[in-house]
């Protein structure tokens, strides 16, 4: 028995479907076992520069074969990214929106501080967070968490906002202000550990000021991770969860 030629076409057409079919299966196995795939992450601005690079590169060490996207924008702009399908997660400071779109869990905890330059004339006073708020203050931009956590707890407190001597739209940035002596500010102590080490700011001790927020993990909560988010948001919680215990 042999194949007709309408057979032998048939055939050919099985075997390239097949092909297909095994390619295919191939590739969503190299996708589970994460040999290939994306991972697009976005950060907000302090724990972008001082906690993300170091979270990427052990994730890099585990999965070499997965294509890595980093974006560090505010809070405000980074929950929209999730929203829409932009990012697959990111990791960001203060409150979550109320939004059915989104879901967060807590990573880690982080504190607010008041830093002026060395040079500061009150570097060895004692403040109020009232007295604070008389001094010429250097800000982030709106839609910062920094900025928002810290506006909120004045309005919850009944005081004035400060004179604004400058806004900026970086941390990093807002840092060289203050050693410029160009007024305080209130940052992540994360975001100045270094320069206080070394003498280049200092750490105010304003007695009632006593702020700590939580940094969140950011879904969108209709759509199904990918094999690699869901790995990266796993090694994140269990990374802090071990520097907590």
């Amino acid at each position: 028995m042999r194949l007709t030629a309408a057979g032998e076409l048939f055939l050919q057409s099985v075997k390239r479907a097949e092909a297909v079919e095994q390619d295919a299966l191939r590739s969503l196995a190299e996708l589970q076992g994460l040999q290939r795939g994306r991972l697009r992450v976005g950060a907000s601005q302090t724990i972008g520069v001082y906690l993300l690079p170091q979270l990427l590169g052990d994730f890099h060490c585990k999965h070499p074969q997965v294509e890595l996207h980093a974006e560090i924008s505010n809070t405000k702009m980074l929950h929209e990214a999730v929203a829409i399908g932009t990012l697959d997660l990111a990791l960001t400071e203060g409150s979550v929106p109320a939004q059915a779109t989104l879901q967060s869990e807590c990573f880690h905890q982080d504190e607010l501080v008041a830093v002026a330059s060395s040079k500061d004339p009150w570097r060895e006073r004692s403040l109020t967070l009232a007295r604070l708020c008389r001094r010429s203050f250097l800000r982030r931009e709106l839609g910062s968490g920094t900025r928002a956590m810290w506006e909120a707890e004045l309005m919850r407190r009944g005081l004035p906002f400060p004179q604004v001597a400058l806004t900026l739209g970086n941390t990093e940035s807002l840092k060289r202000a203050v050693q410029a002596n160009l007024g305080v500010t209130v940052l992540s102590r994360l975001a100045v550990q270094a320069e206080v080490a070394d003498g280049r700011l200092i750490l105010l001790r304003v007695r009632d000021l006593s702020l700590t927020r939580s940094l969140h993990l950011v879904r969108c909560r209709d759509t199904a991770s990918s094999p690699a988010a869901h790995a990266f948001a796993t090694q994140v919680m269990l990374q802090f969860e071990t520097r907590s215990s």
